[in-house]
């Protein structure tokens, strides 16, 4: 009798044992499952992230090279009419009158401005914020010369986009180094790369 009682509570144990080692390999097989799930879920939203963000950069890049092509036709235009007027007659002010108007729509339009600004915005949040709130009187010329700048662009391709000489985009270059108190342009590259990354 006694022995019958021993044994049924041994398989008793038994059982509770294999129980409990069921429950625990079924509720660790659950957990690594669930931490599966969350892991492939995190790289497909830094993947999806990382698209857009190469989606925008390159928004941006095609914005700045469809203005530069803009800016170049332009220009090529304008000697075109230098080199016609060296051959017409004419007085010089009607001249001048023409080549300014014509020299007007080589600087960056409202309208492209506010475009290539709204993607470089979505590119690189809080950068125009940054110059705007640290530097309350920042020029738009200066902003625009950061955020080209910010592209890694040299100063012939700057020149181009904006549509105007290199000694002027170097002027900018200056006054810009001059308002926020730095000393050589490597300085200003460090600072404009680490806004908005």
């Amino acid at each position: 009798e006694q022995s019958k009682s021993d044994r049924k509570t041994k398989y008793g144990l038994i059982i509770l044992i294999l129980s409990i080692t069921i429950g625990s390999f079924v509720s660790i097989f659950q957990i690594i499952k669930r931490r599966k799930r969350e892991k492939e879920l995190f790289e497909l939203k830094s993947k999806k992230a990382a698209d857009n963000l190469d989606r925008m950069e390159q928004e941006l890049k095609s914005s700045l090279k469809s203005l530069i092509e803009k800016n170049n036709t332009i220009n090529a235009l304008n000697n075109d009419l230098q080199e016609l007027f060296s051959h017409v007659e004419g007085s010089d002010d009607e001249k001048l009158n023409l080549t300014d108007k014509l020299q007007s729509f080589t600087l960056l339009t409202d309208e492209d401005w506010a475009q290539f600004k709204h993607l470089f915005e979505k590119r690189y949040p809080g950068f125009f914020g940054h110059f705007l709130n640290a530097y309350p009187g920042i020029t738009n010329a200066e902003l625009r010369l950061a955020a080209l700048l910010k592209l890694n662009l040299e100063n012939i391709e700057i020149s181009k986009a904006l549509g105007i000489g290199a000694d002027s985009v170097r002027k900018t270059n200056l006054r810009l180094r001059k308002r926020l108190e730095l000393e050589d342009q490597r300085e200003l590259l460090q600072l404009i790369q680490s806004i908005s990354n």
